[in-house]
């Protein structure tokens, strides 16, 4: 063992006569290499089109010897659409949202040993001066969320609650002029509410829903061809573009009962779902292809929190859109699934 510095070693011949020397250098005391510390920064509201101003921090202990330079990240997390950094490796830079929910951005610090990493939280609300959000509980039970939203469901159950109805505004509880029209499905009330699960933390159905609409209940299936869950919507102002995502969690079943959401009616759209690549019938495992895929496919037991989700909607000038939810899953001689939970509209 050694002090602090340099010690000599020296090396003996069987005369007594110094053979050889080496030098050793000896470190200071102390724990050796730390990993970074890092901080992303307070959570933060921002409003659209705005972006929000990350104010990071990465310190570090300048090992490895020699000292090391520490690579920082910025990630998204999970959060309802895309996410583009002005400077993907600074520290302090600037996000931008393609569309509003909740966000979970993550800053990433690499001594190239160790590795911190440190999140923070983006509410992103709508552009000021947007029409309204509306929300309809598609299995509503007794003593779930209620105010300022519709409960509009299957007529098919004997359930006892519309299968057409005015959409409200979430902010004022009044009427909006668009009616929603559900045909197909089947909901039998408390009994299909009590399935299912509400959207996990950090989801993007929890981001779009959590607090507002029970994610909890599940519309269930017609076994039958041709039996599809359809959602229409009509009022729409041609002259407005308008955002549709919709959740279904049955908290079974997984991929075996999984639902093709599909929109049409519409003159354009942008397809924003959730991004993920676990889908067993697509290439790459996509839940869809692309923008202008007008379908996005669903898992049963959604614990992800997947959402279908289309942007940037222009209704055309009849004014209507329709969200069909048909069986998409691993047995052919089956027509099941066609679940569905709840559903937003913004105008």
């Amino acid at each position: 063992a050694f002090a602090t510095g340099s010690v000599a070693l020296y090396s003996w011949g069987n005369q007594g006569s110094i053979f050889d020397d080496v030098v050793v250098n000896v470190l200071g005391g102390g724990p050796g290499n730390q990993a970074p510390t890092v901080s992303a920064g307070p959570d933060q509201p921002i409003t659209l089109p705005n972006m929000a101003t990350l104010d990071g921090t990465v310190t570090d202990d300048g090992l490895p010897n020699p000292p090391g330079v520490v690579t920082t990240t910025w990630s998204k997390v999970s959060g309802p659409g895309t996410v583009t950094f002005g400077d993907v490796n600074a520290v302090d830079t600037t996000a931008s949202f393609s569309v509003d929910g909740l966000y979970v951005l993550r800053l990433t610090g690499d001594d190239s040993v160790l590795t911190t990493s440190d999140d923070l939280t983006v509410t992103v609300n709508p552009a000021g001066g947007a029409g309204f959000i509306a929300y309809n509980d598609l299995a509503w039970g007794t003593g779930q969320l209620s105010t300022n939203i519709t409960t509009i469901t299957s007529p098919t159950g004997g359930s006892g609650f519309p299968s057409s109805g005015q959409l409200v505004d979430f902010a004022t509880g009044l009427p909006t002029p668009v009616l929603l029209t559900v045909t197909g499905g089947n909901f039998k009330g408390d009994l299909h509410a009590g399935q299912g699960a509400n959207p996990a933390t950090g989801t993007d159905a929890y981001g779009l829903f959590n607090g507002i609409v029970n994610g909890q209940g599940a519309v269930s299936y017609v076994n039958q061809a041709g039996s599809s869950l359809v959602l229409t919507f009509t009022g729409l102002d041609p002259a407005k573009v308008y955002d549709l995502a919709y959740f279904a969690h049955r908290n079974k079943y997984a991929w075996d009962r999984a639902s093709l959401v599909s929109i049409s009616g519409q003159d354009t759209f942008t397809n924003s779902s959730s991004v993920a690549t676990d889908n067993p019938s697509e290439a790459g495992g996509v839940l869809f292809t692309g923008p202008t895929d007008p379908s996005t496919r669903l898992p049963a037991d959604n614990d992800n929190g997947y959402v279908a989700r289309f942007s940037n909607i222009d209704p055309g000038s009849d004014g209507a859109v329709v969200l069909t939810i048909s069986f998409d899953g691993a047995v052919a001689s089956e027509f099941k699934g066609k679940y569905g939970s709840a559903v937003r509209l913004q105008e």
